[in-house]
């Protein structure tokens, strides 16, 4: 049961990272909004709780990274930026969205050969 609500967890912490990934980078520039994004994952570190790994990457370079609550309630491992959570599926709509993202934008065209972004 815990895993099933660890995933649920984990699948609406992605969609909310998802969400707000097309906000503008200058939202997250300085402290401010970074004490903005602790205050909105805070909750995860009140008590003991599966958590999150929050990453914000503005033209390729991080600018926020951190982790909030536990990976493993039962052995008490909290979560820090570089902590593997096991999606299993999951990741397969973010990538798809991302996809037809791309699509909308003009970057690929669906019926493009993989070869064309994958050469090797």
């Amino acid at each position: 049961m815990n895993s099933i609500r660890n995933s649920k967890l984990a699948i609406t912490i992605l969609a909310i990272v998802a969400l707000t990934a097309g906000a503008p980078a200058e939202d997250i520039r300085t402290d401010s909004r970074s004490s903005q994004v602790d205050s909105l994952f805070a909750f995860l570190d009140d008590g003991k709780r599966p958590g999150a790994a929050v990453m914000v990457i503005e033209y390729g370079k991080i600018v926020y990274s951190k982790g909030f609550g536990y990976a493993d309630l039962d052995n008490e491992v909290r979560i820090t930026p570089d902590s593997a959570f096991r999606l299993a599926s999951v990741s397969k709509q973010f990538t798809t969205m991302a996809i037809m993202l791309l699509e909308e934008r003009g970057k690929l065209e669906y019926d493009d050969p993989i070869a064309e972004y994958l050469p090797e």
